[in-house]
């Protein structure tokens, strides 16, 4: 009996981590657990796929063709003559568990990433109704008018994996890839590029990410001494491609646009995690004004380190002194 137990005892825990494992959605959340932790997880789940395993088991054996008597038990004592019915039980039951947290994964894989499919071809519907322009990303065709499974599956992978990411660093250029926000990227060479993250390589175990592709946007530096930003290079064809409304894009024919998309993806830059110094995210809208204002403080701070401040001249952006307010 001891021997049955921790067959028994194996199996659950087999079936229970093969289908934490062959889920996409628990895969990432596994790899980051203890031995022992994830022997408990497997136990667990593996009890529900063994429980299924018995009813499985009862169902099949009430068919006659399938009783204890039947040819299946003989063609086991081939192989093993000195099997009993008790052990072959057992052996029958956890064969069943396996094939059912097997057969429940693959489906819910397929079923998530179904609806998942669904939900962006709707979303990106939508993006493109209200003229949002050409995308870069890849889609069945340049401008085609829905997002191919294999893009989404890619995508939903990396939803997972951001689910689990537990840095804050890897969150916000994983959610800037999602939301396809713009971003400032400081090297640290003091390089710096604006611009938007098309690419992240996800693995299917957790581990940490090696590089980003970004689309630049602009690209500068930071000066040496007090470390502005001072923008340098400005991709104009990149920018214009962008900024293209729905119309512009129905306009043009099937190869204009591929062609168009091709020029535009050569200027991708994929930059190693390990030299990347800051991550921002870029707001084009509020940097004339910030760069305005940061101008006049660094030309204020330089005349205050060199002597040659006038007595007249204020401190720029100095919070002026308020009188605090009672309570009535």
């Amino acid at each position: 009996m001891g021997k049955e137990s921790l067959l028994i005892l194996m199996g659950i825990a087999i079936s229970g981590y093969l289908y934490l494992y062959l889920r996409v959605k628990y895969r990432y959340e596994i790899s980051k657990l203890s031995g022992y932790h994830l022997f408990y997880r497997s136990l667990l789940v593996g009890v529900i796929f063994f429980m299924f395993g018995i009813l499985l088991f009862v169902a099949v054996y009430s068919i006659p063709v399938f009783n204890q008597n039947s040819y299946i038990i003989d063609f086991f004592g081939i192989v093993f003559p000195d099997i009993k019915q008790q052990t072959f039980n057992v052996y029958i039951v956890i064969i069943n568990s396996l094939i059912l947290s097997f057969l429940v994964a693959v489906f819910r894989n397929y079923f998530n990433r179904l609806i998942y499919n669904y939900l962006e071809n709707y979303r990106f519907s939508k993006l493109k109704s209200h003229g949002t322009g050409i995308s870069t990303g890849d889609s069945n065709s340049g401008n085609s008018s829905f997002l191919s499974m294999k893009k989404t599956n890619e995508m939903y992978r990396m939803l997972l994996y951001r689910q689990n990411v537990n840095t804050i660093f890897l969150s916000h250029i994983l959610d800037s890839l999602f939301k396809s926000e713009i971003i400032m990227i400081t090297l640290d060479s003091r390089k710096c590029y604006i611009g938007i993250a098309i690419d992240v390589p996800v693995s299917d175990k957790f581990e940490n990410i090696p590089e980003v592709a970004i689309l630049p946007l602009s690209s500068g530096y930071r000066d040496e001494k007090d470390l502005c930003f001072e923008i340098i290079t400005e991709y104009v064809d990149v920018m214009r491609v962008l900024a293209m409304s729905e119309d512009d894009v129905t306009s043009m024919s099937e190869g204009e646009v591929k062609e168009l998309l091709d020029r535009v993806k050569k200027y991708k830059i994929t930059i190693p995690f390990t030299k990347i110094e800051s991550l921002s995210t870029f707001d084009p809208s509020q940097y004339s004004s910030f760069k305005d204002r940061e101008c006049s403080r660094r030309e204020h701070i330089h005349k205050t380190r060199n002597g040659n401040l006038d007595k007249k001249e204020t401190v720029i952006n100095e919070p002026k002194p308020q009188s605090p307010s009672l309570p009535a």
